[in-house]
C-alpha cells in the first residue's frame, strides 16, 4: 500500500513539473484532464454560472466545444456566412473564391441573363465526398431533392460544377451540400432586378 502511494504522489509530482493536473486521473492528457468517472458528465460545475446566468454580447460570436478527446475548443456559431457581389468570374478564382468551411465555391456567372454555374470543391488538400445534394429554384418552382454522389477535388485541383443554365429576373437558386463529415451548406445564386448577381454561402452545421 505505501508503495502505491509513493508511486502515486511521483506521478503527480511529475504531472506538476510537466504542468499537468488530472482530477480523478493520474495520466492527463492536457493541462487540466478531469475524469468524472461517469459516462456523458464532465464533473465539472460553475457555482456562480448557469443557465438562469444573463448572456454576454460577443461578435462574432463563439462558444465552447468538445473535440474528440473531449479537449474544451472555441468554436464558431453556425450559420456562418459569407458573400460576394457582381463582377463573378471563374477566370479570375483568386478574386471570386469564397472559403467556408470544409469547402470553397464560386460562380462564373458574370452578369444576369448568361448561363453560368456554381462550383464547388473542398477547402483541403484533399478530395471531399457530398453525400446529399439538392436544390429549388424560386421562380420557376422546380425542386430536385434526388440525392447526388459527388467527389469534390482538393485546393489545388477543378471545381465541381453543380449547376448549368441561366438565372431569370428576380429568380433565386438554393443548393444544399451534405458532406460525407456531417458538414451542411447551403449555397444561394440570385439574380436581383437583372442588374445585380448576388452569391451567398452558409454553412448551417
Amino acid at each position: 500500500m505505501k508503495k502505491l502511494i509513493i508511486i502515486a504522489l511521483l506521478l503527480f509530482a511529475g504531472n506538476l513539473l510537466n504542468a499537468q493536473v488530472g482530477i480523478g486521473t493520474i495520466t492527463p492528457g492536457n493541462t487540466l484532464e478531469i475524469n468524472s468517472s461517469t459516462t456523458g458528465e464532465s464533473g465539472l460545475r460553475f457555482t456562480q454560472l448557469n443557465s438562469n446566468s444573463a448572456a454576454v454580447s460577443n461578435t462574432p460570436a463563439k462558444v465552447l466545444g468538445l473535440n474528440t478527446a473531449g479537449d474544451v475548443v472555441f468554436t464558431a456559431l453556425y450559420p456562418q456566412v459569407v458573400s460576394v457581389n457582381t463582377t463573378l468570374d471563374a477566370n479570375t478564382p483568386a478574386n471570386t473564391t469564397l472559403t467556408l468551411g470544409e469547402i470553397q465555391f464560386r460562380t462564373d456567372k458574370t452578369s444576369p441573363g448568361i448561363t453560368g454555374n456554381i462550383q464547388v470543391r473542398s477547402s483541403s488538400a484533399s478530395t471531399l465526398a457530398v453525400t446529399i445534394f439538392g436544390h429549388e429554384e424560386y421562380n420557376t418552382g422546380t425542386n430536385n431533392y434526388t440525392a447526388v454522389s459527388a467527389v469534390l477535388n482538393d485546393n489545388l485541383g477543378a471545381f465541381t460544377t453543380f449547376f448549368a443554365g441561366g438565372l431569370n429576373l428576380n429568380e433565386l437558386l438554393v443548393y444544399r451540400i451534405v458532406t460525407v463529415g456531417g458538414g451542411i451548406y447551403r449555397i444561394t445564386l440570385f439574380n436581383r432586378n437583372d442588374t445585380d448577381i448576388y452569391l451567398v454561402g452558409e454553412k448551417l452545421k
